[in-house]
């Protein structure tokens, strides 16, 4: 005989709820959407950084909107190794009871077209050593390992106090083919500017 909750639990219909999601560039009014209820209210700042970089052509925050709400985010690093023709992403996480739902994939194939049409031929992501799920999905994507990398990001939380948070993690690369688009590469772009600041 059962007992306790799972006795009295009373399943009166399971249905599917068709979602349209959006994958499109992050607007300001975006910004306060990813912290996701205060669950990244820590990373105010990361984020806002990360906008002003995007602002500057140097970053590109992608969303997964489901009616007009951001669910997932993915960012492409332009500028860091643009002179190795190699975009990073990085940032990547979908809202936790819509993982597993191909989403996650879909923002870096996305992120990966963005990197060809900018005249990029390399995309770069980063799986931290204790997460082999990230691996895992970034290899069944045609990312293959190329080294391991230690390193530290830091940020002020919205109560003022500086947090340092190192991090370990694997490398992965994956070669980009790409065909004509008639636009200006950004990679060209990136190193113009650079050029003009030294």
């Amino acid at each position: 005989m059962k007992s306790g909750l799972l006795a009295d639990l009373e399943v009166f219909q399971q249905f599917a709820v068709p979602t349209p999601v959006t994958i499109r560039t992050c607007t300001a009014g975006d910004l306060p959407n990813l912290e996701w209820f205060g669950m990244f209210a820590a990373h105010r700042e990361i984020i806002q950084a990360a906008y002003e970089r995007q602002e500057q052509g140097e970053n590109v925050m992608l969303v997964a909107d489901v009616h007009g709400w951001a669910v997932g985010q993915l960012w492409i690093d332009l500028a860091k190794k643009v002179e190795q023709s190699t975009g990073i992403l990085w940032a990547l996480r979908v809202f936790p009871f819509l993982r597993n739902l191909r989403i996650g994939t879909r923002l870096i194939k996305v992120a990966e077209q963005v990197l060809r049409d900018r005249g990029f031929d390399c995309a770069e992501i980063g799986a931290e050593k204790d997460d082999p799920a990230a691996r895992r999905l970034y290899e069944r994507l045609g990312y293959r390992l190329v080294g391991s990398e230690r390193s530290e990001y830091s940020y002020t939380g919205p109560d003022g106090v500086p947090v340092h948070v190192p991090v370990d993690e694997w490398i992965l690369h994956k070669r980009l083919v790409r065909g004509r688009t008639g636009r200006t590469p950004v990679k060209e772009m990136c190193l113009a500017k650079l050029q003009e600041e030294h």
